[in-house]
């Protein structure tokens, strides 16, 4: 399992992701404003859907499995630091 995963700022609203031409499974892990993680859902290829109806500021996707490896989990302390950003 790869660290690499992409960082969305929500605006402190309800988020929902759909996996619609997504073709691999991911870890969908919502934060909060103070960056303490809400909720996490694994998602699978096409067909999932996930939400968060709590205000989020930002979610995290990771390929599934990353957060147990990781040792992600609900009330995780989000920490973003001046990283590796790319534009693909």
């Amino acid at each position: 399992i790869g660290s690499d995963g992409m960082l969305f700022t929500m605006d402190n609203e309800p988020a929902f992701f759909h996996m619609k031409n997504t073709t691999i499974p991911l870890d969908i892990v919502y934060f909060d404003s103070s960056g303490v993680a809400l909720k996490i859902d694994e998602m699978e290829p096409t067909t999932g859907k996930s939400n968060c109806i709590e205000l989020c500021a930002y979610v995290l996707e990771l390929p599934k499995g990353a957060c147990t490896k990781l040792g992600i989990n609900a009330g995780s302390q989000l920490e973003i630091t001046g990283g590796n950003a790319k534009d693909e």
